[in-house]
């Protein structure tokens, strides 16, 4: 899904990415926190499966650019459980090419949610957080947009919303969980 969508696919509650993608969260670098998926950037090999889960969301998100981001080297995480990738979370990269600025291109401690999704199995235990959370430790600010069905997610992954018109809102939230 996109930031706004819900994680869950096009469920209400589901997680998003700033353009519309959602989903949930995990730890970083296999240090779980005792149960539960591990959370880790993604690898070259992880490609298929990452897109597994985002086209299983139903978030428009191309696999050219997912493989950029995945080489890119910390711009894509995933939640993996038993060697299976649960959960993914894909971030804008501060250069656009011509586009006007985005926060974190004039900020570049600041990156944008394009995507966060977790299985469709795997939902409301927290996944999708776990993801936010492990990207929030890459940044001083994370930025999102969102459809209002996902909003308590967003919410209580710590974002405020700071903009929002009839069918989309856009959310920041510091890298400490608190709200900006």
């Amino acid at each position: 899904m996109t930031a706004g969508e819900d994680p869950t696919g096009p469920e209400p509650g589901s997680e998003s990415d700033g353009s519309g993608r959602e989903s949930e969260a995990a730890n970083e670098e296999g240090t779980g926190d005792g149960g539960g998926p591990t959370v880790r950037p993604a690898r070259e090999g992880d490609l298929a499966a990452v897109m597994n889960v985002l086209d299983g969301a139903m978030l428009a998100v191309e696999g050219e650019t997912v493989a950029d981001r995945i080489a890119a080297g910390d711009a894509v995480l995933v939640a993996e459980d038993g060697g299976r990738i649960v959960g993914a979370l894909v971030l804008d990269r501060p250069e656009r090419g011509g586009l006007a600025p985005r926060p974190e291109e004039i900020r570049p401690e600041t990156r944008h949610v394009e995507a966060v999704a977790v299985r469709r199995r795997r939902r409301d235990q927290g996944i999708g957080r776990r993801l936010i959370e492990a990207a929030a430790e890459r940044c001083d600010y994370l930025t999102a947009d969102y459809r209002p069905a996902v909003r308590e997610f967003y919410e209580a992954a710590g974002f405020t919303v700071t903009d929002e018109d009839d069918d989309r809102l856009v959310g920041m939230r510091s890298a400490r969980g608190g709200r900006s």
